[in-house]
């Protein structure tokens, strides 16, 4: 473990096959007043994402009773707005495989918890800033890439500190600045600024864990505490489970960045839940599971 930060971000640069239209997809989605033409012409582009785009479209979540064969059709069927997050899911996703790890990784669990914690995302954002619902779901499904970075390139070696961090109930972030001299945050705000990826998705990443360590503007410091929110409580969506030396064991700061009595934690996460599991069939689709 002796890489620096440098070096590891090197060595993702020679991963083989990575798709730069999901840079674009990412890019313009970010943008809640991008042109539907111009999406449309950037999906069009890769016959890889317009085919999964379409066979999402036409599965049996959406149901409709015709077939839908061109994306200006999803656009009319679907709506502008679904058709943004289910192609960004899928570029984001596309992302995510990209990387072949060499060890024996359960890569399904860290994208569920991704997926998770963007559904979490859009859920807060409906109640605490619905205008930017698209690039706080972007963020809550990269919040976490840079553990698949670390696994990439260190393989059992950050695999071990994942253990030790679950076994023994020790916060994944000190081990790591501990053992590696920074973290996955770090490690995936720089990984997709080498990305041109914008660079509010970068903080929002960057400072998900410490958000007293952010030094920008006012609302950009609000979505940071709501990706910092949203990943907590799909952590603890996944521990069915809502007490609170439950979610202290992810944060036990949690209390200088929000003031909710357990039974408003509650309420949230049975509002979460409750979009999951509407969401189920289109979970499914990235071949997951559910809660």
């Amino acid at each position: 473990m002796t890489l620096s930060m440098e070096e590891i971000i090197q060595r993702v640069k020679k991963l083989p096959t990575i798709n730069t239209v999901a840079f674009e997809v990412i890019q313009l989605c970010s943008d809640p007043e991008v042109p539907i033409p111009k999406l449309v012409k950037v999906i069009s582009g890769d016959q890889s994402l317009s085919s999964q785009v379409l066979r999402v479209a036409n599965s049996s979540f959406f149901n409709y009773p015709r077939e839908i064969y061109s994306l200006d059709r999803a656009i009319v069927i679907l709506g502008f707005n679904l058709l943004k997050d289910i192609t960004v899911s899928l570029s984001i996703f596309s992302l995510y495989k990209s990387f072949e790890l060499e060890i024996n990784y359960d890569f399904k669990n860290l994208w569920r918890h991704s997926l998770f914690t963007g559904f979490a995302m859009k859920t807060l954002s409906e109640s605490f800033d619905p205008e930017h619902k698209e690039i706080l779901y972007i963020a809550g499904l990269l919040h976490d890439i840079g553990k698949l970075v670390l696994l990439y390139v260190l393989g059992e070696d950050y695999y071990f500190l994942l253990e030790k961090s679950e076994k023994e109930k020790k916060k994944l972030l000190e081990l790591e600045r501990k053992y590696l001299e920074f973290d996955h945050s770090e490690i995936g705000a720089k990984l997709l600024e080498n990305w041109k990826l914008p660079e509010v998705i970068c903080s929002l990443v960057k400072y998900h864990h410490i958000p007293d360590q952010c030094e920008h503007e006012d609302e950009i410091a609000s979505w940071i505490r709501l990706v910092y929110l949203g990943n907590i409580l799909a952590h603890l969506l996944k521990r069915d489970k809502v007490d609170i030396k439950t979610h202290q064991i992810f944060d036990y700061s949690m209390n200088k960045y929000y003031s909710f009595t357990e039974a408003e934690i509650i309420k949230l996460m049975e509002n979460i839940r409750k979009d999951i599991q509407e969401q189920e069939n289109y979970i499914k689709l990235f071949e997951i599971g559910t809660l």
